[in-house]
């Protein structure tokens, strides 16, 4: 998004009144039990974190949270395709400070910019005006001469990300 000024989001711990900045979409919260006015970011950057598992205590990976996420699709105002779906164990960084998974600037583990994830102007994308006499791409020209002008390369959204 170019030209425009991004924001810094901020997280406010009530229990020590501190404010940390940066934690936004798609975080992963923890609270002590007995203390919810402890809740504090513990890992975030997920377009669409689900199917959330612990580690075993037993396990190489204990203290991590097994974390699946959705991949992007052309739906919307930033289309893409051949987004990953991807699975990311998250762990709190040892200063205490959230990890940071890349969305929405990282699929999986690569930039967003890559051309892999260029969109291709397909019958889910938002930006699509439906042509069935132009397949595969269902588009009319006009419409996928615009998305290919607009939406390509995809521009990071964090102006300073983690």
């Amino acid at each position: 998004m170019e030209g425009n000024v991004h924001a810094v989001p901020t997280f406010f711990n009530g229990a020590t009144g501190r404010v940390r900045p940066g934690v936004c979409n798609g975080g992963i919260l923890r609270a002590r039990l007995g203390n919810l006015n402890a809740i504090e970011p513990f890992s975030w950057g997920y377009r669409n974190g689900y199917a959330i598992r612990f580690a075993p205590h037993d396990h190489p990976l204990a203290g991590g949270l097994l974390v699946g996420e959705d991949g992007a699709d052309e739906m919307g105002a930033r289309p893409s395709s051949n987004a990953p779906e991807s699975l990311h164990l998250a762990r709190q960084n040892p200063d205490g400070s959230p990890d940071y998974h890349g969305w929405p600037d990282r699929y999986g583990f690569l930039p967003a910019s890559q051309a892999v994830f260029n969109p291709v102007g397909g019958p889910g994308d938002a930006l699509c005006v439906p042509d069935p006499s132009n397949p595969p791409s269902l588009c009319t020209p006009a419409s996928l001469k615009q998305i290919l002008a607009e939406d390509v390369p995809i521009r990071d959204v964090l102006a300073f990300p983690p």
